[in-house]
């Protein structure tokens, strides 16, 4: 196996974190008593983050065996690009996070078992982790090891830029906790749990930018502290007029539309330039409510899917993250595959579909099925339900 020396062109941040990764791990494995981490690594974009990662994983893989460290991150995407699994999936979280469910019996038993040799877990695009998320976080990681200690005594390492992405339906960590914790447990709970942070590392030196004014200048935007200069910038690179040789570059881009009615019409006169039939796929609802539901609300499913053969299509859903099939995956739909004597508006058993930077070669596979998946959700205190293809049209 390949020594995890081989990391060996650390800038001097990473090698000090990755040497504090590396003292803890050998504490574990020597069975000596260590107190547990819970701490932040900082970093922007270009700074080497993923490299670093992969190099503290491999030396606690190699020391103390595959299953004591998980890396896990919000979502589909970001689990990919870093190997891991989805934070909601690996912990049985709630379909929002936090409304999860207390494990009990068999369940527990087999949670336990499953987990019970886990020492590290990483948690990858931290931003995106909300303050009730973190919570139930720390909940579930109590019940693996049936202790009230803080995250049951795991190690937790929460990696990222706190400056990007906003979590959705959440509180970001940096919070006003004061003022967001009323008449909220869970959150006064994360109120507890964030003063128990014990120190954070910052890798400052980035990689994928040569010029440090740009560098600087990332950072004043990331923080909202733009200067009259930065914006003389932005608007220096700004395009008020395309020619056509221009436009006829961005053909096959994806469109940002600013409303999703722009973004439907767009997509539905792409559609239409195919000319080939299109079918109308009705969803399944269970009541009046559900159906009067958008799909932001129902698990990405829409009530009316336009498709036809060669359709730009993206997936919904998390499928198979390690395979990168995952919500946000864009493909070509090839076929509709129905039972005989049936055709749309009806269901199909499945439609078939081309991804791209997805991992099947060992299948020896090109084409997906996706089938049906039912969302559920509630509304007013009623229980919804759609039956949909988790598929939509992504032109724009």
């Amino acid at each position: 196996m390949t020594s995890i020396m081989t990391f060996n062109n650390l800038n001097a941040d990473q090698q000090q974190f990755l040497n504090f990764i590396m003292a803890t791990t050998n504490q574990i494995g020597k069975k000596q008593e260590t107190t547990p981490i819970f701490c932040m690594l900082h970093c922007m974009p270009g700074t080497g983050k993923s490299y670093l990662l992969k190099a503290c994983v491999k030396y606690i893989s190699d020391k103390l065996g595959y299953e004591s460290v998980k890396v896990v991150a919000p979502t589909g995407v970001a689990a990919k690009n870093v190997d891991g699994s989805t934070l909601h999936s690996f912990l049985l979280l709630g379909k929002f996070g936090f409304n999860m469910r207390t494990l009990t019996g068999p369940d527990l038993i087999s949670y336990r078992e499953k987990h019970d040799t886990l020492r590290f877990l990483f948690v990858e695009e931290c931003s995106m982790v909300g303050l009730r998320v973190l919570a139930c976080l720390e909940k579930r990681c109590r019940e693996i090891f049936y202790s009230d200690c803080l995250f049951g005594n795991l190690n937790i390492i929460l990696v990222g830029d706190v400056n990007q992405l906003l979590p959705i339906s959440d509180q970001p960590l940096y919070a006003d906790v004061e003022i967001s914790t009323q008449y909220n447990n869970l959150l006064e709970r994360d109120k507890l749990i964030i003063d128990q942070l014990q120190f954070s590392f910052i890798l400052k030196k980035c990689h994928r930018f040569g010029n440090e004014d740009y560098v600087n200048f990332l950072k004043r935007i990331s923080t909202g502290r733009c200067t009259d200069k930065d914006v003389q910038t932005i608007n220096k690179r700004c395009l008020n007029y395309l020619g056509s040789n221009d436009i006829q570059v961005f053909e096959h881009s994806l469109r940002i539309c600013t409303t999703n009615e722009s973004c439907n019409d767009y997509n539905l006169s792409k559609l239409e330039n195919l000319n080939t039939p299109v079918g109308i796929i009705k969803a399944e609802n269970n009541n009046r409510t559900a159906f009067a539901c958008s799909d932001d609300v129902a698990d990405g499913l829409v009530n009316d899917l336009y498709l036809a053969e060669g359709a730009k299509v993206m997936l919904r859903k998390n499928l198979n993250v390690s395979r990168g099939l995952v919500n946000g995956c864009v493909g070509i739909l090839k076929h509709l595959i129905y039972e005989k004597g049936m055709k749309p508006p009806s269901l199909p058993l499945c439609a078939l579909v081309k991804f791209e930077n997805v991992h099947l070669s060992d299948l020896d596979i090109t084409l997906v099925p996706i089938v049906p998946t039912l969302g559920m959700w509630y509304k007013n205190g009623i229980t919804c339900t759609r039956f949909q293809s988790p598929i939509v049209l992504c032109w724009a």
